[in-house]
């Protein structure tokens, strides 16, 4: 049997809930990051969603701010056709979709809050730092870029801890043949990094390493806050 590239699209019509039953804690990582969002959207400003799949995230995040920031503009992207249907329900006046391929997209400027859920991963290693390079300097001042990826150990034997533990999980989920078509299906599309070589990533795109802070983790999955330091020149 052949075995095909992995592609989300098939998932499309329940993709919310097999993203949610595929990582553990997932609910708890979007209550955390429609949160941290309130610190973050400004008024007259723009917020991008990368790799929107559905838009439910981003109309989540949209309604949390509406009312004390309605002059924002929200902006979901994802290179899948797969997606339009489901982006119906969640459109509004201000709440728009595009389907688009992250590397060229143009439209980070002006912007106060950039969500990259599980997104980097699937691009291309050495195309990763110039798309953060422009996410950056697409950013307000004191804007930020939330993302969230799945990350390597740093050693084999710690990777094989976290690994197995996390198929466990899966288990519970999937089948064993299901897991495995995955996972054979997934090499060559998803290259996850280190978290110190996002890090590393994240800091030779611009921002400052102190402005750079994991705000959720289970298993092998984190997300991180990058602020764009504010200018306080003369």
């Amino acid at each position: 049997m052949t075995v095909l590239d992995f592609n989300f699209a098939e998932y499309a019509f329940d993709f919310d809930a097999h993203i949610s039953a595929s990582i553990p804690g997932y609910d708890r990582l979007r209550w955390w990051t429609a949160q941290v969002s309130r610190r973050f959207v400004k008024q007259d400003t723009r917020v991008i969603d990368i790799g929107c799949s559905t838009g439910s995230m981003l109309r989540e995040i949209r309604d949390i701010n509406q009312a004390s920031r309605p002059r924002v503009e929200y902006v979901g992207i994802d290179i899948s056709e797969a997606f339009r249907l489901q982006w119906k329900q969640f459109e509004r006046e201000n709440l728009g979709f595009k389907v688009c391929d992250a590397t060229r997209f143009v439209g980070f400027y002006n912007s106060s809050l950039v969500i990259a859920s599980f997104a980097l991963q699937f691009i291309a290693e050495h195309r990763r730092v110039a798309l953060l390079k422009r996410i950056h300097d697409g950013l307000v001042g004191g804007g930020a870029l939330l993302i969230a990826e799945k990350t390597l150990a740093t050693s084999s034997a710690l990777q094989d801890v976290i690994a197995f533990t996390y198929y466990d999980y899966k288990r519970l989920r999937f089948s064993a043949d299901d897991i495995l078509d995955k996972e054979r299906r997934l090499r060559g599309v998803m290259t996850p990094w280190t978290r110190g070589q996002l890090f590393q990533a994240l800091s030779a795109a611009g921002f400052s390493r102190q402005y750079i802070e994991p705000f959720w983790q289970e298993g092998p999955f984190i997300s991180i806050v990058a602020i764009r330091k504010a200018f306080h020149g003369p």
